[in-house]
């Protein structure tokens, strides 16, 4: 099954955080073959760099697939965390992970997991 992977897990190792490298680099290794990254997430993690060719080789496409966000998924993804935060939810990052992970799943009938930190 494909993994969408926070962008949080790919800066915890890219940054060597102590209390997270170790986690997350595990769990990319868990789910090597099936790792992907969209858009946002490009964007979000390639902010601190100067080129591209420097975010290509830390997200290597050999290593993460690269999926675009149909339209209709990033509408439904914004529209579950709405209701999220109209429910009293916080402007969390993983919750707004976990809706486009469950967009994508029913906007392209295919499962796609969230690969976010432990809870």
């Amino acid at each position: 099954m494909p993994i969408l992977v926070d962008t949080n897990v790919l800066i915890d190792i890219a940054y060597d955080d102590p209390d997270w490298r170790d986690w997350s680099q595990g769990q990319l290794e868990r789910h090597a073959g099936e790792l992907v990254i969209n858009p946002v997430i490009f964007a979000e993690f390639s902010y601190r760099y100067r080129d591209m060719e420097a975010v290509d080789a830390a997200l290597d496409p050999a290593e993460f697939l690269r999926e675009h966000i149909p339209w209709e998924a990033a509408f439904a993804a914004g529209q579950a965390f709405h209701v999220y935060r109209l429910r009293g939810g916080g402007r969390s990052l993983y919750a707004r992970r976990d809706a486009v992970a469950q967009s994508l799943t029913q906007k392209s009938r295919r499962p796609v997991a969230p690969l976010t930190g432990p809870s």
